[in-house]
């Protein structure tokens, strides 16, 4: 997202803007879908993808419209606080596990709501007196609209999977042919020389309470992965027997594994050739690509097999603040992670815009008193027992919704999203 400056009216007009390309990204990503994909729950942790896009309207009308209009609102439907709303809302939200039931309203009625809510936003938005009073909301709203963005496309994904017909959710742009395929370069390991690092974001511009207070970690030297590692990599795991020898398994993660019966990452098949299902349907496994929808204890396996571990989370930090915030993101529309270019020095690739890289790190609150902000709204501290920190986002994050201080908290089971696996050591002096 921009940042605004200038008047309290260019700054409203700016995050009018703002709010219009983002609320629009959103019916873009939702056009390919048939009331029936819009529908579907494929596991109780997904959402359908009318869910989403009427549960980000819901956020609007329940934190900015009826704020302020206090007893004056009026809904456009007093049921949809139920059926869309959250734990921040003020009835007890339908339950997670059953949004696949909501048949109704159908999807023209949801994207009916979306028209009904932008309108009335951008009109507060366009009042000189109300702007100023609520844009730290739109903002918070905004930032929420992109996760849900993110999760729209991951739950898609989850749902096409279990379709036997493996249906593509967008056309992929035709192979070129007679070309070479790709290579990855050999893994380099970048060192670092540790020593106090201050960490998370600091007091100016947008951040969740779980990246904040900023503060301060020592670390001893490290090094670090210059790329993720990649289908081939982690094929050379599997065939070595990686996932038949618990000598690279943590107790639980073998435990966990045994249990799902787990034998190669999400939406993998092993024939010959190896395919695995993409967001452009079933494609032929590339080699040189990263690696994507690995569980935690997944990619802890891999570590030991390859003889290093995973990164601490401030080990990541650190070397991500010296990289550039770019990456191909949601935005570039291929939602499927890019091949590590071969430098001619060694520098760190694929940080950020390309799978999220899970860190040793479990997730807690960092240590200090967190900001408090106007809103009162839950800005993301909440932690599950069992979570860990995953950072970098993928290549179906949106850019203005990345940052290096970005933490997401994910169970160690998790597959769904595109999570992949940088290598760490520790550095012998």
């Amino acid at each position: 997202m921009t940042s605004p400056s200038g008047s309290a009216a260019a700054q409203a007009a700016c995050l009018a803007d703002d709010y219009r390309r983002i609320r629009q990204t959103t019916r873009v990503l939702a056009e390919p879908l048939s009331p029936e994909d819009a529908a579907l729950q494929s596991m109780p942790s997904a959402s359908p993808a009318k869910w989403h896009l009427a549960h980000t309207s819901w956020f609007f009308e329940e934190h900015v419209l009826r704020a302020a209009r206090r007893d004056d609102h009026v809904a456009f439907d007093p049921l949809f606080g139920r059926l869309f709303g959250s734990r921040s809302g003020a009835v007890p939200p339908w339950p997670r596990e059953r949004r696949g039931l909501i048949s109704r309203p159908d999807l023209e009625t949801v994207l009916d709501y979306r028209d009904w809510t932008d309108l009335r936003v951008l009109a507060l938005l366009g009042d000189a007196a109300d702007a100023p009073r609520f844009a730290e909301v739109v903002e918070f709203g905004l930032h929420h609209e992109q996760r849900h963005q993110e999760r729209l496309l991951a739950d898609l994904k989850h749902l096409l999977a279990f379709n036997p017909a493996a249906p593509a959710y967008y056309a992929r742009p035709a192979a070129v042919p007679d070309t070479e395929p790709a290579r990855a370069a050999a893994m380099r390991m970048l060192e670092f020389e540790g020593g106090l690092q201050t960490l998370g974001a600091g007091d100016a511009g947008f951040a969740l309470d779980a990246e904040r207070p900023r503060h301060r970690t020592w670390l001893e030297p490290f090094a670090i992965g210059d790329r993720l590692v990649t289908n081939g990599e982690y094929r050379a795991f599997i065939d070595d027997g990686g996932y038949e020898r618990p000598d690279f398994w943590s107790d639980e993660g073998w435990r966990v594994k045994c249990a799902h019966g787990w034998r190669a990452p999400l939406y993998w098949s092993l024939d010959e050739p190896a395919l695995h299902f993409t967001l452009g349907g079933l494609q032929p496994l590339d080699e040189a690509a990263p690696v994507v929808h690995v569980s935690h204890h997944e990619a802890d396996a891999y570590a030991r097999w390859a003889g290093a571990r995973l990164p601490s989370e401030a080990e990541w930090e650190t070397a991500a603040r010296k990289v550039a915030l770019q990456g191909p993101f949601l935005e570039a529309g291929t939602f499927a992670p890019v091949v590590a270019r071969t430098p001619a020095s060694p520098a760190l690739q694929q940080m950020y815009g390309v799978a999220w890289q899970w860190t040793c790190s479990a997730a807690a609150p960092y240590p200090g008193p967190r900001p408090t902000t106007s809103s009162g709204l839950p800005q993301g501290s909440r932690v599950s027992v069992g979570q860990v920190v995953a950072r970098g986002g993928s290549c179906i994050t949106p850019s203005g919704h990345v940052r290096p201080s970005y933490r997401l908290f994910l169970s160690t089971e998790a597959r769904w999203q595109f999570t992949g696996i940088r290598l760490a050591k520790d550095r012998i002096e």
